[in-house]
């Protein structure tokens, strides 16, 4: 009997269109329906990252819409062997603080160690305040396109897929490239932790040493 064809949709894959293909039932029914339950899988894993728009790099901080929650994350270091430091802040669609946190790491790490142990550490207080809608922005562009690109290599990968697999949790989420002048306030909490060794997290409000930062954010 010879092989029969059927029409049907497939998503693309790059945006939300369709394109038409033929496939042979030369194996039955199952195959189509196990075809569609796939790319239906597909879509809604893209449809999290897609709901927030497409990653760019800001020049400026900018307050999220309503729902959706901003974190700002950075690390410090230093060449003369002192310990590192990350700086977390929250904030929702007034720009106001939701939660902030700053810690000293046990040890000195380079820089795009502290980079993924901030997000990390920015992740785990998002979840743990359970929001659902998040966006990361951070200062290090390679930070950025490692996650963005599910770049396992070398010794940040498995910080890395911890880093995604956490982010699935989420409805939605994005991770942001952001230029440092704009990042000031995490920043500031990561210096503030790593000179004064001051372990904390603040929820509900703001931090004293960096409210000054977080009002001219809003302006």
């Amino acid at each position: 009997m010879g092989a029969r064809t059927c029409n049907y949709a497939k998503w693309d894959g790059s945006a939300i269109g369709f394109i038409v293909v033929k496939l042979a039932l030369d194996e039955g029914a199952k195959q189509v329906w196990n075809f569609a339950v796939s790319v239906l899988v597909d879509y809604k894993e893209a449809a999290k990252y897609c709901l927030l728009g497409p990653s760019s790099c800001e020049v400026s901080w900018k307050k999220p819409p309503a729902g959706v929650f901003k974190i700002n994350t950075d690390g410090a270091t230093a060449n003369d062997g002192r310990q590192s430091s990350i700086g977390v802040i929250i904030r929702d669609c007034r720009g106001e603080t939701v939660a902030a946190l700053c810690r000293v790491l046990p040890g000195c790490f380079t820089v795009d160690e502290i980079e993924v142990l901030a997000i990390e550490a920015g992740i785990l207080l998002a979840k743990d305040l359970d929001l659902h809608q998040i966006v990361i922005e951070l200062d290090s562009l390679s930070t950025v396109n490692s996650i963005l690109s599910k770049d396992f290599s070398g010794g940040l990968g498995h910080i890395v897929n911890g880093i995604l697999s956490s982010l699935d949790g989420f409805s939605s989420w994005q991770v942001r490239h952001l230029k440092r002048d704009f990042n000031r306030v995490a920043h500031e909490l990561a210096h503030f932790a790593r000179c004064d060794n001051v372990n904390q997290v603040w929820r509900g409000v703001s931090p004293l040493v960096v409210r000054n930062l977080i009002h001219l954010d809003c302006l």
